[in-house]
This record gives structure tokens, sequence and C-alpha cells, in this order.
């Protein structure tokens, strides 16, 4: 999920498995990152409010001892400078539904491979202990694709 967090304290460790990671004190707690650019960008941005991507990992599954964990898994910019909003003059025209549709039509992927591939791996994180098989899974994401595409044409 994609969010605005304030940076303000950062902890390097190394793992039990012997990789450095870092600890990143939020607004939201504490968080673990692994990614080394990230990790980078965020210690130049101490104290700043930054775009990131978080997940939630989930530590001895099923067990007593089960914790759940957020993550950092992508760093994208101070205060979100990357999210474009697009501002309409007083007095303009907004676009139609369906020139919006025709300007996402083209500047969309048309790699439908890719597409399905995106979509297995978002349902892949998704699913939980009752997770259907990967065939299962697959066949659900081309068929999203698909869809897709035919609502775009």
């Amino acid at each position: 999920m994609k969010k605005n967090l304030q940076i303000l304290e950062i902890e390097n460790k190394i793992g039990s498995n012997g990789k450095p990671y870092s600890r990143i004190k939020t607004e939201d707690g504490w968080m673990a990152c692994f990614d080394g650019k990230a990790i980078e960008e965020l210690q130049k941005n101490l104290g700043k409010n930054c775009s990131v991507e978080t997940r939630e990992s989930v530590a001895n599954r099923g067990t007593p001892e089960e914790k759940t964990y957020q993550n950092i898994s992508k760093y994208y910019a101070v205060n979100g400078d990357d999210l474009e909003v697009p501002v309409v003059k007083p007095g303009t025209d907004m676009a139609t539904p369906e020139e919006n549709k025709k300007q996402f039509v083209r500047t969309m992927p048309k790699d439908p491979v890719g597409l399905a591939v995106d979509v297995f791996n978002q349902l892949l994180e998704t699913q939980d202990e009752a997770k259907p098989s990967y065939d299962m899974m697959m066949t659900v994401a081309i068929s999203l694709v698909q869809q897709a595409q035919k609502a775009f044409n």
C-alpha cells in the first residue's frame, strides 16, 4: 500500500540470516526495510514526509508466536511529489468519461502477459491460509486481464 510517512529515526541492523536491514520509526510505528536503495533515500530524508510502499508480513504463521510486521518495500519520493494531480482551470470543460477511457487505452501497456503476471503476483500476496493452487490463481489473473481489455476496447 502506498503511504506518505514521516521518517523519524533509522536504525541499521543485521538480520539473523546475516543480511543488513534497517528499522525505521515512522508516525505509524516501527517498520523494517530490506531494500538498499530505499534505505539510502530514507536516510537522506530523515525527518521528512516520504511516499513509500508498505507491505505486511507474518512471522510464525499459524503458531502461538505468530506476529505481523509492517515493512517498507519501496521509496517513491519526498512528500509524495511523484503523485500527479490534474489541475482544471475554472471555466474549462473537463474531459468526458469516453475521452478519459480513450486516453487510458492509449497509455496502458498492451502486454497482456505482463499484466496477467502482475495480477497473479498481487493475488499471491493477498491470499491467506486457504490459498488456491497456482494454476487456479493464474487462470483468475488471465480472466481478469481479458475482462479489462474487453472493457477498454
